[in-house]
């Protein structure tokens, strides 16, 4: 599959009852937003949303912040397809001294 086949298949899955009934779900659950979106998504994926954290809506204003979080985004989900990368579980840090760390896997 290309780029576009993938952005076009996660529009179609994101317009479906089924994962909207589910992101309605967890987002009343859970207080917090949540996004289907391509790897190679080059927008704020919870820009808009219901319960969308007011630091990243603020943040989402300024070009040089949006344009690094999601370079940070951007370099994330690229390793999350290297199995390399994830056993490292190096933490990913942001301008404005935020920091994403990968959680760890569950062994069975």
């Amino acid at each position: 599959m290309s780029g576009s086949d993938d952005k076009q298949l996660i529009q179609q899955l994101s317009r479906t009852a089924l994962y909207q009934d589910y992101e309605q779900a967890f987002s009343a659950a859970t207080g917090m937003p949540l996004a289907l979106r391509a790897v190679e998504h080059w927008q704020m994926a919870l820009h808009g949303k219901e319960h969308e954290n007011p630091f990243c809506a603020l943040m989402s204003q300024a070009n040089g912040s949006c344009a690094a979080y999601l370079e940070v985004q951007q370099k994330i989900g690229e390793g999350a397809t290297d199995q390399r990368k994830l056993a490292g579980q190096s933490p990913t840090h942001y301008r404005a001294a935020l920091t994403e760390t990968p959680r760890r896997r569950a062994r069975a």
